[in-house]
């Protein structure tokens, strides 16, 4: 669903398949990046997300879609330095660099943690935290 923050009302729907959560704009607002992260909860067993889709905000439709290669959960994208996305890959305990030109992972920064879910960025984009999990292990 989109929403008009400052009219406070719903602008659009874009239909996108698997489980979407979390969304990133490209610096230009064109393209959203919208991660399919899983049926269950975060931690909780469920069907694993593996995917990330593009949509072109113009026409609000689904205009690719880039497969990761394995299940690994994708969830907050965040916007990366030297035309990178990057994406808390829950399942691989790490955050995903992944090339803005063709989709694939070009390397992981690991997190050691069973849930690496949601991520902040500094505003110089040179420092990444993690949010720790409120669930008790």
């Amino acid at each position: 669903m989109l929403i008009d923050p400052r009219a406070k009302k719903v602008i659009g729907q874009v239909a996108v398949p698997g489980w979407p959560h979390e969304v990133v704009f490209s610096q230009d607002g064109k393209t959203a990046y919208v991660p399919s992260y899983s049926d269950a909860i975060v931690g909780m067993p469920g069907m694993d997300g593996q995917t990330i889709d593009l949509v072109d905000m113009q026409t609000q439709k689904v205009t690719q879609t880039w497969d990761l290669g394995r299940p690994l959960r994708p969830h907050m994208p965040l916007l990366g330095a030297g035309n990178t996305l990057l994406v808390s890959t829950e399942l691989a305990q790490a955050i995903s660099v992944i090339d803005l030109k063709d989709g694939k992972i070009t390397g992981q920064i690991p997190t050691e943690a069973r849930e690496s879910h949601v991520l902040v960025q500094t505003p110089d984009g040179r420092k990444i935290y993690r949010k720790p999990s409120r669930r008790k292990h």
